[in-house]
C-alpha cells in the first residue's frame, strides 16, 4: 500500500497555514483492513504527517466518512468546534457529506470531480484555501 503521489501545492500550503497558526489535520479512508499505522508511515515518506496537526483514518474510530465519528475525533484531537473548521476533500459523497454531517463547513476541490450541487463551498485548488480561510473567518 502506497501514496503514489501527492499534490505539490500540500506541503507549502500547510507550512503557510502552521505560520498563521492555524491548526490542520488529515482525515481519511483507506482501503478496508489496512492499518492506520501503514497510512501514518506513507505521510511521513511524503514530508506531510510533521506538518498536521491531528490524523485519523477510519481504523482509527470503526466509522468510514461520510460517518461523522472521523470528523469528530479530528475536531477532538484540534480542540476546535465543528463552526470553527473548515474540511477539504475531492469526493462529494464522503467529504463534503462527511462534514456536514459532523457540523463542519465543506469544501469540494472543483477541479477533481465535477458536481453540480451548490450546497458547499468550492475552490479550485489548494492554493483557494488561504483566500477562502481569509474571507470565511472575517
Amino acid at each position: 500500500m502506497a501514496i503514489h503521489a501527492i499534490d505539490p501545492q500540500a506541503v507549502p500550503l500547510l507550512e503557510a497555514l502552521r505560520g498563521r497558526g492555524i491548526k490542520t489535520g488529515i482525515v481519511s479512508n483507506t482501503p478496508l483492513g489496512s492499518p492506520a499505522s501503514a497510512w501514518r508511515a506513507e505521510l511521513t515518506r511524503h514530508g506531510l504527517l510533521d506538518k498536521v496537526d491531528a490524523t485519523v483514518f477510519c481504523m482509527d474510530v470503526g466509522w468510514r466518512k461520510p460517518h461523522r465519528a472521523p470528523f469528530d475525533r479530528a475536531l477532538s484531537l484540534l480542540e476546535v468546534a465543528p463552526a470553527d473548521a473548515l474540511f477539504v476533500g475531492d469526493d462529494y459523497r464522503w467529504d463534503v457529506v462527511g462534514a456536514q454531517n459532523a457540523g463542519l463547513r465543506p469544501v469540494l476541490l472543483e477541479g477533481v470531480v465535477p458536481n453540480s450541487r451548490h450546497d458547499h463551498l468550492m475552490i479550485p485548488n489548494l492554493t483557494g484555501i488561504i483566500a477562502l480561510l481569509t474571507e470565511a473567518f472575517l
